[in-house]
């Protein structure tokens, strides 16, 4: 995707006919660029948690309850 500069998407509407599939030009100008931009951000060390941050496993105390249906 790199190298060119269209790509084609092709898609089935719900219920669409299968031998004929709606087809969509798309320009591929930016897509380096947002690629490697990605790419640089993914690589990145996630931050640490603050100190004061809430585990995940145990809800906020401002934390509204989850609805559980009773058994």
């Amino acid at each position: 995707m790199k190298a060119g500069s269209t790509a084609t998407v092709q898609l089935l509407p719900f219920g669409g006919d299968p031998d004929s599939p709606v087809q969509l030009g798309m320009s591929l100008a930016g897509f380096t660029a947002a690629f490697d931009e990605l790419a640089a951000y993914a690589a990145e060390p996630a931050p640490a948690p603050a100190a004061d941050a809430t585990p995940a496993d145990e809800p906020a105390e401002d934390a509204p309850a989850e609805d559980v249906p009773a058994e």
